[in-house]
């Protein structure tokens, strides 16, 4: 799958407010509490808590990238992980925000995330040719991961039966057959824990 640069993003509203209070909240989109990426928020969350004075955070389990975008857009989330391949689709109106563009802002690049395709071994499934009619989930609903299969499967002409789902719905998937594969962001050069699971 492509590989994609993970990001985090905040709103232009919050980057270009003053801090007129003394104390100011910020709510941090992230993705599935089952996914790698969720701790690296939570890390986040604690060093602005304990490191930035005047200033408290949270953090919210979502559905990542494109639910972080339309969150970030109806103000619900001050900032959170996005590809920058869908933050800029967001910030130019563009596919799933196509006449709703979102003022967003890439604020540091925090990773590569491939996107790992796993298969069960049962499925007999070597190449994504094969993968037609097959039960996959092409990642957590409301990801970039998900969006981005999706456009390679079209481009590619495959049409696996799509199945939805949040990452822990599809590990209990997999484990059990109803699923044969899906699709998740790994971290750096490593297959995410709940690929791994």
């Amino acid at each position: 799958m492509k590989t994609l640069i993970t990001a985090v993003v905040a709103s232009a509203a919050l980057l270009s407010a003053t801090t007129s209070q003394a104390n100011e909240r910020l709510l941090i989109g992230s993705t599935s509490s089952s996914s790698s990426h969720y701790s690296y928020f939570v890390a986040i969350n604690q060093i602005i808590n304990n490191q930035v004075e005047g200033v408290s955070s949270s953090v919210a389990e979502t559905g990542a990238t494109v639910d972080n975008l339309r969150r970030l857009g109806r103000n619900q989330i001050d900032m959170g992980l996005v590809t920058t391949n869908t933050g800029y689709h967001a910030y130019a109106g563009l596919d799933d925000f196509d006449g709703r563009p979102v003022d967003n802002r890439l604020l540091w690049v925090y990773t590569v995330a491939p996107q790992n395709a796993v298969m069960r071994q049962d499925a007999n499934v070597t190449r994504f040719a094969e993968l037609d009619g097959v039960r996959f989930n092409p990642g957590i609903t409301g990801s970039a991961t998900e969006k981005t299969t999706e456009a390679v499967m079209r481009t590619l002409g495959i049409e696996p039966h799509y199945v939805r789902g949040s990452t822990t719905d599809m590990v209990d998937a997999m484990k059990d057959g109803r699923v044969m594969g899906s699709v998740k962001s790994g971290v750096g050069e490593r297959l995410d824990g709940s690929s791994m699971d």
